[in-house]
Order: C-alpha cells, then sequence, then structure tokens
C-alpha cells in the first residue's frame, strides 16, 4: 500500500503514469482508422477492446484513461455519461479497497484515486451528474471511503441543486442548426420578459424579389404590435441597429433590434424636470387611485406588460436574426414585418448596419485563453507543492 504519491518527474503529466505507455496509447486513438468514424459507439468499442486485454495485462489503465479523456471532445462524447462509466469501468473491481477505515485515512493508491477524480472533474465540467449506476461502480472500485466517492456524492448534491437555478434555462441538448439556435436565442431574450412573444420563421424566397437565399427569424409580441400603431411619428423615429452578438452555450449569434427613439435628444434640463415631476407625482396623495384599495384598471389587469419594452435607450419593437446578416436580408425583413404591422409602410426606417468589432471579439479571446493558461499554471504550481510536501514528509 503507497501511503505517499510517487515522485513526479519533469515530462510526466500525472504521477505514476508512464510517458511512453502515454504516447503509444494517444497514437492508438489518433489512428487514422479512427478519424472518419469519430462517434460514441466507435469510443465505447475502443474502451471495451482495452477492457479486454487489460484484464489479462493487468496494467496500463490510468494511462489509457489519461490519454481518452482529451480525446473525448473529438469523438463527441464529452457530456455523454455512458462513455464515462465506461471509462470507469476500466479500473478492476475491489483491487482498490482499502482494508479498513484506518487505511482509507493514508490515502492508498493514490494515483488510480486521483485518475478516476479526473473523470469526475471533466464530467463537473461539461455539466455530466452522476448516477446510481456510477455510483456502484465506484463503490466496486474504491469502496465508499475513497476520496472518489466522496467527490462523486458532493457532485450529486450539488448538482442537483443547481440544475434547475438558471431562471432562464437552456435545452437539454444544444441544436448545431444556425436557425434552431436563432430560435433559442430569440425565445430565451424575450419570452421570460413577455410572454405573450411569438417567433416567427420565414425564407427569403416566399418574399417577392428576393435576392438572398436564406432564413429570417425575428420575435414580436402584441404589445409591441400596438405600440406601433400608438408611436408619435412626430416625436419618435424607428431605425433597425445592430449587429449585436448573443451566445447560445458555446455558440455565438448576430441579431439586429427594432428600435423607437426620440428625435429630440433631452438635455440635462429636461431630465431635472422629468425627475423632479416623477418626484412630485409619487409623494403627492391628493388623488389617490383607487387601485391601492383593491381596484383594478380591467385593461390594467388584461395587460400587465404593456410597458416593459419601452427602455432608457428607446423602445424595442421587435428582434430579428437572419442567416446572413446582410442589408438585403434586413430589407426583405422589413417587407414581411409590414404584413404584421401594416402603419409601417407609411413609416421611414433607417436601417444602420455595423461591422462587429473584431478587436473587441479577438481581445475577449485572448483574454478568455489567458484564464485558461492561468488556471492551467495555478493548477500545476499546486500539484508540485502538494508533492514536495509530500516528499519532505517521506524524508
Amino acid at each position: 500500500m503507497a501511503l505517499f504519491p510517487p515522485k513526479k518527474k519533469d515530462d510526466e503529466e500525472s504521477p505514476g503514469i508512464r510517458t511512453k505507455e502515454l504516447v503509444r496509447i494517444r497514437d492508438f486513438f489518433n489512428e487514422e482508422g479512427l478519424k472518419a468514424n469519430y462517434d460514441k459507439k466507435h469510443f465505447i468499442n475502443t474502451v471495451e477492446d482495452f477492457n479486454n486485454i487489460r484484464k489479462m495485462k493487468r496494467f496500463g489503465y490510468t494511462e489509457f484513461i489519461a490519454a481518452s479523456l482529451p480525446a473525448m471532445k473529438e469523438f463527441g462524447v464529452h457530456k455523454d455519461i455512458d462513455s464515462y462509466k465506461a471509462l470507469m469501468r476500466v479500473f478492476p473491481k475491489g483491487a482498490f479497497i482499502p482494508s479498513s477505515r484506518i487505511a482509507a485515512g493514508f490515502f492508498p493508491h493514490y494515483v488510480q484515486q486521483q485518475t478516476a477524480i479526473k473523470i469526475l472533474v471533466q464530467m463537473e465540467e461539461n455539466g455530466v451528474m452522476p448516477d446510481r449506476e456510477l455510483e456502484s461502480i465506484i463503490i466496486d472500485a474504491f469502496s465508499k471511503y475513497s476520496i472518489v466517492w466522496e467527490r462523486c456524492a458532493r457532485m450529486i448534491y450539488w448538482m442537483t441543486k443547481f440544475k434547475n437555478a438558471n431562471p432562464f434555462p437552456f435545452p437539454e441538448k444544444i441544436p448545431t442548426d444556425a436557425l434552431e439556435l436563432a430560435i433559442v436565442a430569440l425565445r430565451r431574450m424575450t419570452f421570460y420578459i413577455d410572454p405573450q412573444t411569438e417567433v416567427y420563421v420565414y425564407r427569403t424566397t416566399q418574399i417577392d424579389e428576393s435576392v438572398d437565399d436564406t432564413w429570417i427569424c425575428f420575435a414580436q409580441s402584441d404589445s409591441q404590435c400596438k405600440l406601433i400603431e400608438e408611436l408619435d411619428l412626430e416625436k419618435y423615429r424607428i431605425s433597425v441597429d445592430g449587429p449585436f452578438q448573443v451566445w447560445v452555450a458555446y455558440n455565438s449569434l448576430n441579431y439586429f433590434i427594432l428600435y423607437a427613439r426620440e428625435t429630440r435628444v433631452k438635455e440635462n434640463r429636461d431630465l431635472v424636470e422629468e425627475f423632479l415631476q416623477s418626484e412630485q407625482e409619487i409623494n403627492d396623495v391628493s388623488d389617490i387611485p383607487l387601485s391601492n384599495f383593491g381596484y383594478m384598471n380591467f385593461e390594467e389587469g388584461l395587460n400587465p406588460k404593456c410597458k416593459v419594452h419601452q427602455q432608457d435607450d428607446g423602445t424595442i419593437l421587435a428582434i430579428v436574426a437572419t442567416g446572413t446578416s446582410s442589408q438585403e436580408s434586413l430589407l426583405l425583413w422589413l417587407r414581411k414585418l409590414e404584413q404584421h404591422n401594416p402603419r409601417l409602410r407609411s413609416v421611414p426606417i433607417v436601417v444602420t448596419q455595423n461591422n462587429l468589432d473584431e478587436k473587441m471579439v479577438n481581445d475577449f479571446q485572448k483574454d478568455f485563453d489567458y484564464n485558461l493558461q492561468q488556471k492551467k499554471q495555478d493548477k500545476d504550481k499546486q500539484q508540485q507543492q502538494s508533492s514536495t510536501n509530500d516528499d519532505n514528509n517521506k524524508k
């Protein structure tokens, strides 16, 4: 029984893992025959084939798992729990169970337990929650007194609590098609604000005089249509602004907003007068509405979300995303929008299409990569400190 982990060498990625064996297994995952068939079936078959060989030779499973974890994303199984179960079954049953509770406190089979914890860490990073079957696999291999089981139990406890904590949840499977991503993004941005919002999808081939062959997806509610009908065209001007960027999980999407803004720019004096007037209305008790005594206006009760689209920078009348994000597709969308809102036919609309700031996107990506690199360096420093502390204790 190893009380302390072996000393980590410079050319090793994890304590106790042989580099030559690791390189050979990585080459096995990168064979040309597998590149054409990267899917769940071939990944599980690869793990089962190695598991059958391992039962005869009884070695190499830590190296195999260390090479399998980075390859899971290429196979598309980094969010599949069955693939993680197959990797956890590579550990032989009963081989790493401590002889007593006291022996479990000295962390026996440290390398194997750390390798199993790496599987659980990757599951947590990809949002995969352990189930009963994975619990039984861990108990058969390491028992309930291991740090692997402790990590699994904590994941089940906290991931169950935070699974439905997001008030704006994503679907369980994020689509890869651009049109489906646009539908998910627009629903997520609008439905939780105004439940009356409907999402419309059209092909540009359905519109006359269309040049682009793409799709148009836009969201608009009845309250926004009512705002268009009640809009004072002498005070407001309508424009299409964008593109803006929204993220759906790990996928980005460009969208445009139909704004109604005041033609006269407010000065500081106007803002002060509005503030004083609002304060006076709040403090005025001479005319208390009957709604404070339990009575509510009929129209206010039917449509309480009528003014939710009126923001400080303007009134949002609609949101759209197109397949090409071109000016031609936006003009086709405005023609289709006139069928839902006939008043727009006599309203001049300005399309202010701006290119995305590539520098801003590149800076964001650089910061994201830098944070990942910094986390990796901090993790390596912690491992080095723990290894040096273990060596000092051993001496």
